[in-house]
């Protein structure tokens, strides 16, 4: 599986191929771009800028980096937490 990074939407644009949104991650230098097309942006409604997204198979072009797949943030993208039976025999 391709590193998954999480970006938070700053922006859509109109391009000359179609939408895109631009993002930043405290992981990644610069910003990324990610098309809104039905190849690249797994989801059925443009992203808000604020939204917090995950962005992988991320290619570096002349112009920055670009992610090859994108998609919303979900609960099940978070680090799960100990149950309180764990907490207790700890």
């Amino acid at each position: 599986m391709a590193k998954q990074y999480v970006a938070i939407v700053q922006h859509t644009k109109d391009g000359h191929r179609g939408r895109y949104a631009i993002a930043t991650s405290d992981d990644i230098e610069g910003s990324i771009t990610f098309s809104l097309g039905g190849s690249v942006w797994a989801e059925e409604d443009e992203p808000e800028p604020g939204t917090h997204v995950v962005l992988s198979g991320l290619i570096h072009k002349k112009a920055g980096w670009r992610a090859r797949r994108a998609r919303y943030l979900t609960p099940d993208d978070m680090p799960k937490k100990a149950s309180s039976n764990q907490k207790r025999r700890n």
